[in-house]
């Protein structure tokens, strides 16, 4: 776990139940912003509209470029 991805991060997204506890045991203060999304999860389409009503959701400005990065966290990964 790279406790400044969790000071920095608005959310984290974690792959399986275990890191999400792990972060609860390591970070308590983080667990709130931390989310389940298991590894071979569908994409799906979302309309212009939707994306709009979920920036609103978690006040992101419909102009802010959004950045994702997924994998396994490593000192390789910038």
């Amino acid at each position: 776990m790279n406790r400044r991805v969790f000071e920095r991060a608005d959310a984290v997204v974690v792959h399986s139940p275990w890191c999400r506890a792990e972060v609860e045991r390591l970070f308590p203060e983080y667990a709130e912003r931390t989310t389940v999304i298991p590894l071979g999860a569908a994409t799906r389409h979302v309309s212009p509209a939707r994306k709009e009503a979920i920036r609103a959701r978690f006040g992101l400005p419909s102009d802010a470029l959004l950045i994702g990065s997924f994998g396994i966290l490593s000192q390789a990964k910038m």
